[in-house]
């Protein structure tokens, strides 16, 4: 996961735009982005390793799909409507996470020792779609 840096092009790159970034803050965030039209989850995940990682894909399966209601209870969400998620699972090559400018920290993080709070809205909730909660 990572800690975004704000100085870095994030709308053109990952679709986030200053609003949202500033609500991000130093939350902690998966390597992620938009997709955008006629684009596919499979380039996407290249696009991303290459653009936020500095990386080229590494072995992975999936995706795992899933639809998130973004009104559901407690979201907080201020626009109803429907995230799709596709998520892939990846073995980085080293025990070292990588760096890179679009991100002020990237890591291995231990998401159950880590307190929500920590994590950006809308990140814990895709943790625990594939199984992994973080600390309350």
């Amino acid at each position: 996961m990572g800690r975004l840096n704000p100085e870095a092009p994030w709308w053109e790159k990952g679709g986030v735009d200053p609003a949202r970034l500033e609500r991000i803050g130093r939350r902690w965030m998966l390597p992620s982005r938009q997709l955008i039209f006629f684009e596919g989850p499979d380039e996407a995940a290249r696009v991303i390793c290459r653009e936020q990682l500095g990386s080229e894909l590494p072995q992975v399966s999936g995706p795992r799909v899933f639809s998130d209601p973004a009104d559901r209870p407690g979201s907080g969400a201020r626009d109803p409507h429907w995230d799709l998620h596709f998520v892939y699972d990846g073995r980085w090559g080293t025990s070292t996470a990588p760096t890179h400018p679009m991100w002020q920290e990237l890591a291995f993080v231990d998401v159950p020792a880590t307190p929500r709070s920590e994590i950006a809205r809308g990140q814990g909730d895709v943790l625990e779609l594939i199984g992994t909660r973080p600390a309350d």
